[in-house]
């Protein structure tokens, strides 16, 4: 009984600790630079934007077609 209880315990202290590592972890990678330069839209945004509006387009044609 006691062996069980103590198995128990060390599951949860296993699971808390890991758990706050996680959460320490996320907090460091939150609060790091980021890479620094924040361009606001490029030339290369566009074409992307147009290309997915020609594949969502695309996509629609053939799905709606019995």
């Amino acid at each position: 009984m006691k062996k069980d209880r103590m198995n128990k315990k060390l599951i949860q202290v296993v699971f808390f600790v890991s758990a706050l590592v996680v959460a320490i972890s996320g907090i460091a990678f939150a609060s790091s630079e980021g890479g620094g330069v924040h361009n606001a839209w490029l030339t290369v945004d566009t074409w992307k934007v147009l290309n997915f509006g020609v594949l969502v387009i695309g996509v629609f044609l053939i799905a709606r077609k019995p």
